[in-house]
């Protein structure tokens, strides 16, 4: 129930009394759970659909060289095909599972007192030459002295996969753009900016959900281990993308100075 509880005053201001209000909400209460329930299993459900999809490629591929195997075991060319074959996509399958498991629990985040420009910059120098084969020129402002407590492994994994996404969406090259600072209320901002091919609407909604993916080749746990690690982190992540005028992403954390 709801209760609530008003003065009622006169003509002088003075209290004559009260009015109280009680509301019964047992059946709103109940319709909550049942949609929050219904939300969960719809998830669950994504989830499942998604790790089929990701899993059985590679199983399709290991079982049709198996059942090929006995009758072309005496052929060095399918020994050797199929050696590499079953390498490839039982390493496809541990990266799918290491994924999951990642999505699911990253782990208690160590937290430490680091420098960001440190963190930012040290990201910076490892994809620059994945940048230059793109023709992406990357650009950076950087606030120093920008010195607080945080996950620096879990940090740079976010980061990592919000450039690398970044600049994978810009095919025909662009520009990458990074910037960090304290913003005016008081928080960690850093906002990793491209010129790519943007996104539409159902892309923005589900660019978190598991699995979900508009690559090639590609898993689609990146954004949604991304998307906990700042959780883990009491932090926020804003984006903003139109399409064909490109994609701001903007991650909000908490300026810890000390634990």
């Amino acid at each position: 129930m709801i209760v609530s509880i008003t003065p009622l005053l006169n003509i002088n201001n003075e209290n004559e009394g009260a009015v109280v209000a009680i509301d019964d909400i047992t059946s709103r209460i109940v319709l909550e759970r049942e949609i929050n329930r219904n939300e969960r299993l719809a998830a669950l459900g994504q989830l499942s659909a998604g790790i089929a999809h990701e899993v059985r490629n590679p199983l399709t591929a290991i079982r049709g060289f198996t059942q090929l195997l006995p009758t072309r075991y005496d052929d060095p060319s399918f020994r050797d095909k199929f050696v590499n074959i079953m390498m490839n996509e039982t390493e496809r399958l541990k990266k799918i599972v290491d994924e999951l498991l990642t999505f699911a629990r990253p782990g208690q985040p160590n937290i430490t007192k680091n420098k960001l420009n440190t963190t930012i910059e040290r990201l910076l120098l490892l994809i620059k030459n994945t940048a230059i084969k793109q023709n992406v020129e990357i650009t950076d402002s950087i606030s120093s002295g920008i010195e607080f407590y945080y996950d620096e492994n879990q940090i740079e994994q976010a980061l990592i996969n919000i450039m690398l996404n970044a600049i994978q969406a810009m095919p025909d090259g662009g520009k990458l753009k990074v910037t960090a600072l304290i913003n005016e209320e008081n928080l960690i901002e850093i906002d990793v900016e491209d010129t790519g091919k943007g996104m539409s609407d159902d892309e923005k909604k589900n660019l978190f959900n598991p699995f979900f993916t508009t690559k090639d080749h590609g898993t689609g746990l990146g954004m949604s281990i991304t998307h906990k690690i700042i959780e883990e982190h009491n932090g926020s992540i804003r984006v903003e993308s139109h399409l064909g005028k490109g994609t701001l992403i903007r991650i909000l954390l908490p300026y810890k100075k000390q634990l």
